[in-house]
């Protein structure tokens, strides 16, 4: 949104200051110093600025109602903040963050407490092989049951596949354990890969963050360096050394550059906040 805001800015400045020049040049024309072109080339920017406005107010007007709707509300203008360029951030990240600020990331605590349970209903699985029976009978003498699981391993475990069971199970508690190691090991693989996927998350983040600073800080050079070409040639244009052909360009040049720096400006902080989230929150610990 206040990328939208800054681009509406400077376009409804820039169309200001071209309704300027198009008096100017009018008032030498009516004087016979400037010639009919120059006015026409002059309203020319003033058309550019003008509908790049229309086209903004647009794209403002429908995304305050596409956010006052997910918020709830009916349609409408939404408070503003802090301006795109005022937004708080560090142009510079701290060295030496650790790795374990990754850990409270809501994905990888997902997977993590997934992996804990899979491991706990292993060893669930596993309990269920110790027999449960009964070790006394009436009056505190020896269970039937404890009697036929001492007469003799037979008439209780199979051996098979190297797992132990009772007989009685036929089978269930050794599927049961094999399905509790088959979701484990599910477990941990979806733990490696969020785990991996957080580390590529914040790899990107960073290049991302470090490229689209480096991006705009020559935007805001090319931009200024625009500016006062554009200066320069309005300056020859009134001494008479040059048509308004090379101001209506370079001033075309520069208002270009102008609304690409304010996206280079949300580019870079959208960078920003991918990183944040990338990091779970922040880069303190």
């Amino acid at each position: 949104m206040r990328g939208f805001d800054a681009q509406l800015d400077i376009s409804q400045q820039t169309a200001a200051a071209d309704r300027e020049i198009v008096r100017i040049n009018t008032i030498g024309f009516k004087g016979g110093e400037y010639a009919i072109t120059d006015v026409y080339q002059a309203q020319l920017l003033v058309q550019t600025a003008e509908a790049q406005t229309i086209t903004l107010q647009q794209s403002i007007e429908q995304t305050e109602n596409q956010l006052s709707i997910l918020l709830g509300r009916n349609p409408g203008p939404i408070v503003r903040g802090l301006n795109l360029v005022d937004q708080p951030h560090l142009p510079e990240l701290p060295a030496g963050l650790p790795s374990a600020l990754l850990e409270r990331r809501p994905d990888v605590q997902q997977a993590e407490q997934a992996l804990v349970a899979a491991n706990a209903n292993v060893g669930v699985a596993k309990a269920n092989f110790f027999p449960q029976l009964s070790l006394t009978g009436s009056f505190g003498a020896q269970s039937t049951a404890l009697s036929s699981f001492l007469q003799g391993p037979a008439t209780f475990w199979a051996v098979g596949g190297g797992v132990v069971q009772p007989l009685f199970e036929g089978g269930r508690i050794t599927s049961g354990y094999k399905l509790a190691w088959a979701q484990r090991d599910q477990a941990e693989l979806v733990y490696k890969q969020t785990v991996q996927q957080a580390f590529g998350d914040v790899s990107n983040s960073l290049v991302g963050y470090r490229q689209s600073r480096l991006y705009r800080i020559k935007l805001q050079e090319q931009t200024a360096t625009y500016k006062e070409t554009a200066r320069l040639a309005n300056v020859r244009f009134m001494g008479g050394y040059t048509s308004f052909l090379e101001v209506l360009y370079t001033e075309q040049q520069y208002f270009t550059s102008e609304l690409s720096l304010t996206q280079a400006w949300f580019a870079e902080m959208q960078n920003y906040a991918q990183l944040y989230q990338a990091l779970g929150g922040s880069w303190e610990q």
